[in-house]
């Protein structure tokens, strides 16, 4: 039992199969956000903050930080994004992030004076998966998840998961099959 709840939990070292990796929000059964144990610092404004600098970071590498470009970050508990470059400036990890995040007003104060932007603080999280998929009979339940996304139209979500069953379990041929169909049905196929 204590085995079945730990493939659950993602790791931060848990970084995929390369070319298989599952990060679709539909197919959050097989992923998770891991606590890095590091805050980001960002001006919270209403113009938004797209750039973050990591402040517990001064002893780790970015390597050692876990964090790679092409990653799905959350910071506090609702703000989520992708990583679009890492830098270090001055010994500090700085995060370039696909969207912003925006500050709104409060209502009912749209008449005061628009406010200085302020550092705010936040932890951050990283999207990894867990090792369900790891388990035989997880790939047929995985597979008939997949089906079920491409009668529904969630397209991507049914090829991210063909394509990590494939990567996992090459002997696995309906996945390619429905690879195939979906080809087809976009017209990459004729």
């Amino acid at each position: 039992a204590d085995d079945d709840e730990t493939r659950k939990v993602p790791n931060l070292s848990n970084l995929g199969i390369p070319g298989g990796q599952i990060r679709h929000p539909d197919n959050a059964m097989f992923t998770g956000y891991v606590d890095t144990s590091l805050e980001v610092q960002y001006e919270s404004s209403e113009e938004g903050s797209k750039t973050f600098s990591v402040s517990g970071s001064g002893d780790k590498t970015v390597s050692e930080a876990g964090l790679l470009v092409g990653d799905f970050v959350r910071i506090g508990s609702e703000f989520e994004s992708q990583v679009e470059d890492i830098k270090e400036e001055n010994g500090t990890m700085i995060l370039e992030l696909k969207d912003s995040l925006v500050v709104k007003k409060e209502d009912g104060k749209e008449n005061e004076e628009e406010p200085s932007p302020t550092q705010t603080t936040a932890k951050l999280f990283v999207k990894r998966e867990n090792s369900r998929l790891d388990q035989t009979p997880v790939i047929s339940i995985a597979f008939n998840l997949a089906r079920l996304h491409e009668v529904t139209g969630r397209t991507v979500a049914a090829v991210e998961l063909y394509k990590a069953i494939i990567k996992r379990n090459p002997a696995y041929v309906n996945s390619y099959l429905r690879l195939a169909c979906i080809a087809i049905d976009c017209g990459a196929l004729k």
